[in-house]
C-alpha cells in the first residue's frame, strides 16, 4: 500500500483553466417570451452556440458582427467588436455574392454550324458547336448573317448563351470543306 503526503484535491478543488479570448459571430437575435432578447453567438472554429443576454454584448452589436469573447464555460465574462474581422467577413460575403450575380462575360470563339431546326412555331434554328469543346448553342437565323448554310465555320462572341455576334469565316469554312473532301477522296477514291 503505497501512502502519500499530497492531500487529496477534488475536481471542484482544482484550479481552473484561465479563460483564453476567442472569435465568436452573432449569429441571430432571438426574443423571450419574457420580453428578454437573447443573442445567439457561434464561438470559436466548431461555432459551439451560446446564448447570451444582449446587454451583455458591445453597445451597437448587431447581426453579423465578430466579437472576440472571453468566457468561464458557457458564461460571456466580456466581448469586444473585431471591427477588422467584421469587415473583412462582410467583404468575402460580398464578393461572394457578386460572383454569384455577376454577369457572363462576352467570349469570342469559332462555331460551326451543325444543322437548321424548326421549332414548333415555324421559326428556324440554327444549332451551333462552339469552341473546342463543341458546346451546343441554339440561334435563331436572324442572328446570323445572311445566306449560312450547314458546314459554315463563324467567329462569334456569346455572353452566356446568348449569341452578341456572328461573322462568317470564309477561310476556316473553305479549310475544312477541303479537309473533308480530301478525306473522303482517301477512303473512297
Amino acid at each position: 500500500m503505497r501512502i502519500s503526503n499530497k492531500p487529496e484535491v477534488s475536481y471542484s478543488q482544482q484550479p481552473e483553466a484561465k479563460p483564453q479570448t476567442q472569435k465568436a459571430c452573432i449569429d441571430r437575435f432571438e426574443k423571450c417570451a419574457d420580453g428578454r432578447v437573447l443573442a445567439v453567438i457561434l464561438v470559436g472554429d466548431e461555432e459551439r452556440s451560446i446564448d447570451v443576454p444582449r446587454e451583455q454584448l458591445p453597445a451597437g452589436a448587431k447581426e453579423g458582427d465578430w466579437l472576440q469573447v472571453v468566457l468561464k464555460g458557457d458564461k460571456l465574462v466580456s466581448a469586444k467588436i473585431d471591427v477588422k474581422e467584421t469587415e473583412a467577413r462582410k467583404q468575402e460575403i460580398q464578393d461572394l455574392f457578386e460572383s454569384v450575380l455577376e454577369q457572363p462575360k462576352t467570349v469570342s470563339s469559332k462555331a460551326c454550324i451543325d444543322r437548321f431546326e424548326k421549332t414548333g412555331d415555324g421559326k428556324t434554328l440554327a444549332v451551333l458547336l462552339v469552341g473546342d469543346e463543341e458546346k451546343i448553342v441554339n440561334v435563331p437565323l436572324e442572328k446570323l448573317p445572311a445566306g449560312v448554310k450547314e458546314g459554315d465555320w463563324l467567329k462569334v462572341e456569346l455572353k452566356g448563351d446568348e449569341l452578341t455576334g456572328a461573322t462568317v469565316d470564309k477561310k476556316e469554312t473553305e479549310d475544312r470543306r477541303n479537309w473533308i473532301q480530301k478525306l473522303f477522296d482517301m477512303l473512297f477514291g
